[in-house]
């Protein structure tokens, strides 16, 4: 059995699959008698799976399911010749074959048939790649794998809408995307790394449509990439979510603020580096920031101007628990601040999705902006 391929179709597929090349967990393949060559590549059971077809003409024969080493595989592509490169399936070994005098062979191992065992499910509806971001951008940055409540992912689906959500305990993360098309699906957990693994995969540009559809295992995702399908599966982790729209409710807004990320994420850098906790205020025309290392007593200040002129409550929180937050909100160039009535009342924080934080108890009696020199400009 002989297909061939340019390097550069080859290569595009492999680093569409790199992402599920981990340790043990060989890449499964077989030629089936529509013409296709399927690969499938599991990263075991939380890490999500992803099942390509891709077209190779009209087949010698077929052959069953065999295992090979992916990345090795693909490191070979890698240092082949532009131009065609033949792959000859035998009974025991993969023999790749480029340039006049080039051949490589990998071993094969009989894999389980899969026919069965995979189930996708359909996909029915499209989202944008841009959203496919966002949920990936409030899950990594506030899932806790320790608590069994919150070590996923919860999405709901309902007609052209989908809801999303991801805790810590301390940062609530939440979102609502649209789709042009109808889908419903009940609230469920689904596995972080997955999702974060389907992202990198299929590097979808922001006004992309994915295709997304709900099973009783998880969410598949599919994708086309030059002459190949690709189908993603995120699957379900188990777990009950809480409430968390009642928690969004709570929440008081008092004095909204914006501010350009990149200002804000400067300060941040400079809260990283003398390792310090954070004190927020909006007053006079700027947004006041201040890092203060609670062991040294280094201190970083910053002011950056906004359009509101009133003043709000000294917010006062962990440098990793407020980047966390920002992370989570996938800003998309400003980030929207809601001061609460109390220092020690959550914030809320909006970019494309939306962040509710506890803050820390406030150890201080009074601002620490109350005698900074006023700005003339």
């Amino acid at each position: 059995m002989t297909l061939t391929f340019t390097k550069s179709e080859l290569a595009k597929i492999l680093d569409t699959l790199s992402p599920y090349f981990t340790k043990g967990c060989p890449m499964a393949l077989r030629v089936a008698k529509s013409g296709v060559l399927d690969v499938f590549v599991t990263s075991a059971i939380s890490g999500g799976s992803v099942l390509a077809h891709i077209s190779c003409g009209k087949p010698e024969k077929t052959t069953s399911w065999m295992y090979v080493d992916g990345p090795t595989l693909q490191g070979l592509v890698t240092l082949a010749d532009d131009g065609p490169i033949s792959i000859e399936i035998g009974k025991e070994e993969l023999t790749l074959k480029y340039a006049p005098r080039s051949t490589s062979q990998l071993r094969l191992l009989a894999g389980p048939s899969f026919e069965n065992g995979v189930k996708f499910g359909t996909p029915s509806a499209t989202v944008k790649g841009g959203d496919l971001n966002t949920l990936v951008s409030i899950a990594e940055a506030v899932a806790d794998e320790t608590r069994p409540n919150l070590h996923g992912i919860y999405i709901a689906a309902s007609k052209k809408n989908l809801e999303a959500a991801a805790a810590d305990g301390f940062i609530l993360s939440f979102v609502s995307l649209k789709s042009k098309e109808d889908f419903e699906a009940s609230g469920a957990m689904y596995a972080v790394k997955a999702l974060g693994r389907a992202k990198r995969a299929i590097k979808a540009a922001d006004e992309e449509d994915v295709s997304i559809g709900f099973h009783a295992g998880g969410i598949a995702f599919s994708v086309e990439r030059g002459n190949a399908d690709f189908i993603f599966d995120v699957p379900k982790t188990g777990g009950n979510f809480p409430d968390y729209k009642t928690v969004v409710k709570s929440v008081a807004e008092v004095m909204r603020v914006e501010v350009e990320t990149n200002a804000f994420a400067s300060f941040l850098k400079c809260a990283s580096a003398i390792d310090g906790n954070v004190f927020i205020q909006a007053v006079g025309g700027f947004l006041r920031l201040m890092a203060q290392n609670q062991t040294t007593q280094e201190r970083s200040i910053n002011s950056i101007p906004i359009a509101e002129k009133g003043e709000s409550v000294c917010m006062y929180y962990a440098y990793g628990r407020l980047s966390g937050a920002v992370k989570a909100c996938a800003s998309n160039g400003k980030i929207v601040l809601t001061f609460p009535k109390e220092n020690k009342s959550p914030m809320l924080f909006k970019g494309d999705a939306s962040v509710v934080a506890m803050p820390l108890v406030n150890p201080l009696e009074e601002s620490p902006f109350k005698d900074l020199q006023p700005a003339l400009i």
